[in-house]
């Protein structure tokens, strides 16, 4: 099954300049970067923030949400959000919403740990003269494993078994 069928929503976060800028005080709400799931950083390193309302309701990080690095070396570099948290995320990452009828957020996820997904991301991470780069649309076409829901939570039930020991 391709990936832009069992999503509700793929979309880059906020202008990290003028959007989401980091600031110095602590304000309660934070915004996390591209370096901040690439050195597996915890909640309270993430960058402190402001954002009007607008902005915090429409790319606030929801329980589930995959977030994936898309400019730079670290480019495919995921996240996987385990619950609301008060944070919104930068334009240098996307956020996938998984439609939970078609599929588990956390398989996705999983999948998005294999070397058939880093392989993918390889084959589509266009090059500029300084970085490279990937299109939402390009990372849609990600062919995810077709299982049932039921497998896909036998698989699920595995990795966390496996990950708690």
């Amino acid at each position: 099954m391709l990936l832009k069928n069992i999503i509700e929503s793929a979309n880059t976060g906020l202008d990290a300049i003028q959007r989401a800028p980091i600031v110095l005080e602590n304000t309660g709400l934070k915004c996390l970067r591209i370096q901040d799931i690439s050195q597996s950083k915890d909640f309270d390193r993430w960058g402190n923030t402001i954002v009007s309302e607008e902005n915090l309701k429409a790319f606030s990080l929801k329980k589930d949400d995959i977030i994936i690095a898309r400019t730079g070396s670290t480019i495919g570099v995921n996240f996987f959000v385990p619950k609301n948290l008060k944070s919104v995320y930068n334009n240098g990452l996307i956020r996938l919403r998984v439609n939970t009828t078609k599929a588990l957020p956390y398989f996705v996820y999983c999948y998005l740990q294999t070397k058939q997904y880093a392989n993918f991301i390889e084959s589509i991470s266009g090059s500029s003269a300084t970085q490279p780069n990937m299109r939402i649309n390009d990372l849609l076409e990600l062919q995810i494993p077709d299982k049932t829901l039921s497998e896909q939570q036998h698989i699920v039930d595995i990795r966390r078994k496996c990950y708690a020991n």
